[in-house]
């Protein structure tokens, strides 16, 4: 599995902050969103896009994203924001159903 840095930002854990892949602002293909408040400390967090996912037998999902350092843990809700279109291929006939995506 080849995994590739997208972008690393360093959280204040009093402020909070974002974490996202960093296409159009408007709508990023990822966006990690922590509350102030909900880091122990302040942590510098890095989102690696993945291929191949090894942790799907039988399924080709082709893009993944995995988020460091392994684990974190947060003490108020983080919010995770997946975006995709039609011309992605994740969601089409003949391919997943919306239905059946997942969150690992």
């Amino acid at each position: 599995m080849s995994v590739e840095v997208i972008r690393t930002v360093k959280i204040l854990a009093a402020d909070g902050g974002v974490l996202d892949s960093g296409e159009a602002v408007e709508h990023p293909k990822f966006r990690l969103m922590i509350p102030a408040g909900a880091l122990g400390t302040d942590t510098v967090i890095t989102l690696h896009k993945s291929f191949a996912p090894e942790f799907v037998p039988g399924y080709e999902i082709g893009l993944g994203y995995k988020i460091s350092p392994a684990g974190m843990q947060f003490t108020a809700a983080a919010t995770i924001i997946f975006c995709y279109t039609d011309e992605t291929g994740i969601v089409s006939p003949g391919n997943v159903s919306e239905q059946a995506l997942e969150v690992y």
